[in-house]
């Protein structure tokens, strides 16, 4: 960056002042590299929601160790609701595992089954995110 350093006389004493040209008076030398990293971080954001949106787009399959629970617990806190021990998934969740399906070798009933049965599904259908804060989910929900 181009600096000029200029001595400036106030009546009977000397002031060192730095200038820079290219800035108007009170401008910040900081601000456009502030835009430029706002902007870069703008890009990788929408880079990274475009990929993954595309990803969730081609890849519908549930995660087979808790997505399923995950999804229930979401549903639940939405309504104001908390998951408790013993609990078993709601109609909602079962069928977003029944229609995606699950990535491994658990074959859960068909989507058009309603209602659908916890059972037929795994962890017999027990929904063991009790132990996590609900908080999280409240917000998310």
């Amino acid at each position: 960056m181009l600096q000029t350093r200029f001595r400036a006389t106030q009546g009977d004493r000397s002031i060192d002042t730095d200038q820079r040209p290219d800035l108007e008076p009170g401008a910040s030398a900081e601000a456009p590299l502030r835009r430029a990293g706002t902007l870069a971080l703008l890009t990788l954001l929408a880079l990274a929601v475009l990929v993954v949106g595309l990803h969730v787009l081609t890849y519908q399959r549930l995660s087979p160790i808790d997505e399923t629970i995950h999804i229930d617990y979401l549903v639940k806190a939405s309504r104001g609701e908390l998951i408790e021990r013993g609990e078993r998934l709601g109609q909602t969740a079962m069928r977003a595992e029944a229609c995606r399906r699950i990535d491994n070798d658990f074959d859960p009933p068909p989507c058009n089954a309603e209602p659908f049965d916890p059972n037929d599904f795994a962890f017999s259908g027990y929904n063991t995110a009790y132990t996590s804060p609900p908080l999280y989910y409240a917000t998310t929900g």
